[in-house]
């Protein structure tokens, strides 16, 4: 308490002193710090935390000065090599095969180089040791928007691995422009200050999974905020289509929300005609999906796409949370990890709880409780999934800054913790520090009252 009063006694110097040592911080990400490098990362992330926290009360109403302080962080990673992930090196190998007119969807990397010829053979080889054998090994669900951003990025780049990042980089920061304008425009019509959009783009986990290690959430969050502005505004369906497909072209997570689209729509009045327009708008988002799949449409495309997409309920396992238990559960009946029994049925129970989510007392579904459940849908999903990665967060925190919920915003600082299981030369996972990053998470939903059993918010 005295260090807040002292704060605000001393705001100036605290806000100068805030922002160099931040810049000092996130100088330090940029350049001189590896993912197996726990103690740094995690300390430098956790100031880089605060001092977002700090500033954003400081300056609340000097916009430019914190868009200004934003820009200056980006700026620190413009040649920056991704450190905390090598997604990236698949990105621009799924640009380089569909540029050279091949499909990445049925290409394998791990034995496509067997069996064709490729001009840059060596750049070709670099990016599939640098991917990992985890990714090599399986076949690309990046769905068609981020393969046309990969492929579009190749063709500029060609052979450089820096120029295919900066163009890649460059892309995520006009999706960022976006979201601050959709954020803003829908924040004003939520009557909510907003001066919570810095709560977001000053967050560390948006700007090293954005900015840092190049993840295309933000287009798909840039995407969905349009979708979920022209929802509350009553657009026409051609336009709300538009941005949902397009948020799911780019990542499919969005797909999850169907069933709440429906319910949305009783509450305004006329069931049947509300009930027609949100049939509309799947139907026509659908259409436009499938049709910007027929580029890709190959008699492999199916099989492949299905085999990708069952890995992450029936063999990928990371920094789980029930699952977890679930797992531990597992092996007190039978001595092997029954992953693809618990997979499905853990896909099941996310099915039947969205659906649940979405209709229950639908007639209460208004605006702010559209959000919400949208927020606790996606919850229902990361805390039911085999596998949660950090830029897994950037979709329902940036809904979550919407609805005033602190659980993402809480998460988001928790789990960076999930990089101590990268170490140099190998990877392990450490089960009390998993215990450690979701008792945090359990902690706020209980002491918010954001529980995912819909409560008290519904009634």
């Amino acid at each position: 308490m005295k260090t807040l009063n002292f704060i605000h006694q001393n705001k100036k110097l605290a806000g100068f002193l805030s922002i160099a040592l931040m810049l000092l911080v996130y100088a330090e990400l940029s350049f001189n710090t590896e993912r197996y490098e726990h103690l740094k990362l995690f300390s430098y992330y956790g100031l880089a935390f605060g001092f977002s926290i700090i500033l954003t009360e400081l300056f609340k109403k000097k916009v430019w000065l914190l868009f200004g302080l934003a820009i200056i962080i980006r700026l620190f990673f413009i040649n920056h090599i991704p450190a905390l992930s090598q997604d990236f090196y698949r990105f621009i190998w799924d640009g380089m095969l569909n540029w050279e007119g091949y499909n990445a969807y049925v290409a394998l990397p791990q034995t496509f180089l067997e069996k064709h010829h490729l001009e840059n053979l060596g750049f070709a080889k670099f990016l599939v040791q640098k991917m990992g054998d985890l990714s090599a090994g399986n076949h690309t669900n990046y769905p068609p928007i981020a393969q046309w951003i990969y492929t579009l990025s190749y063709g500029v780049s060609k052979d450089s691995l820096i120029n295919n990042i900066i163009f890649l980089r460059a892309i995520n920061w006009l999706a960022e422009i976006g979201i601050i304008f959709f954020l803003i425009k829908i924040l004003k019509f939520l009557k909510i200050k907003k001066h919570y959009v810095f709560y977001f783009i000053l967050n560390p986990l948006i700007i090293l999974e954005i900015t840092g290690n190049l993840h295309f959430e933000v287009v798909m969050l840039f995407f969905f905020l349009g979708f979920i502005y022209h929802m509350l505004k009553n657009s026409s369906v051609r336009l709300i289509s538009i941005f949902l497909s397009l948020s799911i072209l780019s990542k499919l997570l969005p797909l999850i929300i169907f069933p709440l689209i429906l319910s949305y729509q009783f509450y305004r009045g006329n069931n049947k005609k509300n009930f027609i327009k949100s049939t509309q708008i799947l139907l026509l988002s659908s259409l436009i999906i499938g049709l910007a799949y027929v580029n890709f449409i190959d008699e492999n495309l199916i099989s492949s796409y299905q085999s990708s997409l069952s890995l992450w309920f029936q063999k990928f396992e990371f920094n789980a949370s029930l699952y977890y238990i679930f797992r531990e559960i597992g092996y007190q009946w039978v001595d092997y990890n029954a992953i693809c029994l618990i997979g499905k049925l853990l896909a099941i129970s996310i099915f039947s709880l969205v659906i649940f989510t979405s209709f229950y007392q639908y007639k209460n579904n208004r605006e702010v409780d559209f959000l919400k459940r949208i927020v606790y849908i996606f919850t229902i999903y990361l805390l039911l999934s085999t596998t949660i990665h950090p830029w897994y967060l950037i979709l329902p925190f940036g809904v979550s800054m919407l609805t005033k919920q602190k659980l993402f915003w809480v998460w988001s600082l928790s789990i960076i913790l999930s990089y101590h299981a990268y170490h140099q030369n190998y990877f392990s996972e450490n089960l009390w520090i998993v215990m450690i990053e979701y008792g945090i998470v359990i902690l706020i939903i209980v002491m918010t009252g954001e529980r995912i059993k819909l409560s008290k918010s519904f009634s």
